[in-house]
């Protein structure tokens, strides 16, 4: 192979990569879109807590991480409320900014 080709196709391959930090909120979004994020997460909020190389793949294990969180505290708390009213709570899993920052270490904070 050539310079200039190897130089050509090295940029096709960089440019679709998720390691620009101006998309992450945007890939975020997506691999949030069937979430239900609290009123409160802001989405461009944890994008800023990832580093410059953060690819594709540590944003979908950021996301499910938070998810997992949330869905575990959920488990958790309606295991031990045995209130009348715990009938009443919603089954779905809401995710909080806590939740992606309780797995901060995977963005190297």
């Amino acid at each position: 192979m050539n310079f200039a080709f190897t130089l050509a196709l090295t940029k096709q391959r960089s440019s679709r990569t998720f390691s620009k930090p101006s998309k992450y909120p945007m890939v975020l979004k997506a691999l949030t879109r069937k979430f239900q994020l609290h009123k409160d997460v802001s989405l461009l909020s944890v994008a800023k807590m990832c580093p410059p190389n953060f690819t594709g793949a540590d944003m979908y294990a950021l996301c499910a991480d938070a998810w997992f969180h949330a869905a575990k505290l959920k488990v958790v708390s309606n295991h031990s409320a045995d209130s009348p009213n715990s009938e009443e709570k919603s089954n779905s899993v809401v995710v909080e900014f806590d939740d992606f920052v309780k797995n901060s270490w995977s963005c190297g904070n």
